[in-house]
């Protein structure tokens, strides 16, 4: 937290502010995560406790070994006892106080990424020295037939000139 009444810390706290909320955001150099969760949330509720449910609620919370809701439980239960509240309002007290929570998963399906290198570097080298091959191979077979063609013109040059 920053104080106030310190205009360093405020300063400080406004820059980040303004760079954490601005579109202009730095570049991150962060590496890939190696690990990404997503989940698909779908949500559904309704009344989790009915009245005939409502006993073994009461039960199960005083097992509990949380003091703060066998306190809450009790003292709701001393007012119905007293008859201060009916059972329906001892049940929208417990209802709106608590929540039962079930999470499922849809799926079980576990798609794992395996990220691997195209080359290991002993074929990418065998693949450049190929490559490297190939291109003097056709540089060493153009040169040549340049020659020949070259050997050629002087050949046919030379006679022409013996023959007049």
């Amino acid at each position: 937290m920053c104080n106030p009444s310190n205009e360093t810390a405020m300063e400080c706290r406004n820059n980040v502010y303004w760079s954490v909320n601005s579109n202009k955001r730095k570049a991150c150099d962060c590496p890939k995560s190696c690990r990404d969760d997503r989940y698909q949330v779908k949500m559904a509720s309704g009344d989790f406790l009915t009245k005939q449910s409502m006993y073994y609620f009461i039960d199960e919370i005083m097992k509990d070994t949380n003091e703060m809701p066998k306190k809450f439980i009790n003292n709701l239960l001393k007012k119905f006892i007293e008859k201060q509240i009916t059972k329906d309002e001892l049940l929208a007290k417990i209802r709106s106080s608590f929540a039962y929570i079930e999470i499922y998963f849809e799926d079980l399906e576990d798609e794992t990424f395996i990220e691997r290198p195209a080359y290991s570097f002993e074929q990418l080298l065998s693949a450049f020295a190929g490559n490297i091959g190939m291109f003097v191979g056709w540089s060493v077979l153009t040169f040549s037939q340049v020659f020949m063609i070259i050997f050629h013109l002087i050949y046919h040059f030379i006679l022409l000139l013996i023959n007049q």
